[in-house]
């Protein structure tokens, strides 16, 4: 019985001490991409939906205007949001109910907005930064982007 609970003990232990690294990486990501003063708008050309992964994706951009020409945060952090090179942007964010067309408007530190095409509704919110590692796997199989 000792030893059972024990057991429990460390467990819990374990999960705290995973569940708060996750929360704190979660964070830093997300502070990291807010931080970035990154401006940019562009049209939705291409949506792939990533199956069994709670209906986020790849959207593909092309850049209407940005106030950087080149954005690529790979080397600096684990999960990202997006990436830009030149004209064309990946944004790694909610697939579903996006339509080709779409306009997306972000401004890191304060919003993101969707603006639908042929009536769509309009949307806004904050970048959710996915910390799933497995989404990141499917993202470097997937991007145009390749390293």
């Amino acid at each position: 019985m000792r030893r059972f609970l024990i057991l429990i003990i460390v467990g819990i232990i374990w999960f705290g001490y995973w569940v708060n690294r996750w929360g704190i990486e979660r964070a830093r990501n997300k502070s990291s991409f807010e931080q970035t003063h990154l401006i940019f708008s562009g049209v939705i050309t291409k949506i792939i939906e990533i199956p069994s992964n709670h209906n986020y994706g790849i959207l593909r951009l092309e850049i209407l205007n940005s106030n950087v020409q080149n954005y690529d945060p790979r080397d600096s952090v684990e999960f990202y949001f997006c990436i830009i090179k030149g004209k064309s942007a990946e944004v790694y964010d909610y697939a579903s109910p996006r339509k080709l067309g779409d306009t997306l408007n972000i401004n890191a530190s304060q919003s993101i907005e969707w603006v639908g095409s042929k009536g769509h509704a309009r949307d806004s919110g904050s970048a959710g930064i996915n910390p799933d590692r497995g989404y990141y796997d499917y993202i470097k199989e997937h991007t145009i982007f390749k390293r």
